[in-house]
């Protein structure tokens, strides 16, 4: 079984981080993937936010992400099918820890594949996820100035 789990504070109230999270068309320029919007959220819900499904391409890897729950404290989504990652579910807690700053909580849980290891795809994913939210923090940083 595959956990992940960083930490990492970001420049930004909540609504402002979740508002990026959530802007699946261009999480590109923060994830080291390329995204497409399938499907929009449900109606009622917030942009990008519960019932959206997103493909990805992640080093030609291609998949589907949908949105499970999504407000300014909780994102929760998981991966459509078994592949790459079986049971694969991602969870993004941000709390305010100022007006202008929060903690944000990034989990995974999924299986590897039989054939990987599970610690090198948790090495894998911890760094993907702390280079993208290192990534967004250095944008509400740059926005600041």
């Amino acid at each position: 079984m595959v956990n992940v789990d960083v930490v990492q504070v970001i420049a930004a109230a909540p609504n402002e981080v979740s508002k990026i999270l959530l802007d699946h068309q261009n999480a590109g320029q923060f994830f080291d993937a390329k995204f497409n919007v399938a499907k929009s959220a449900d109606e009622g819900e917030v942009f990008g936010g519960k019932g959206a499904i997103r493909h990805l391409n992640v080093a030609g890897v291609k998949f589907s992400e949908q949105i499970l729950i999504a407000d300014d404290n909780h994102i929760r989504y998981a991966i459509v099918g078994d592949r790459p990652l079986r049971g694969h579910q991602g969870n993004i807690y941000l709390e305010e820890q100022s007006p202008s700053s929060t903690s944000v909580r990034y989990t995974i849980v999924c299986e590897a594949p039989k054939w990987l290891p599970d610690k090198l795809v948790e090495f894998l994913l911890s760094q993907a996820m702390k280079k993208a939210l290192v990534k967004i923090n250095k944008h509400f940083l740059a926005l600041a100035n």
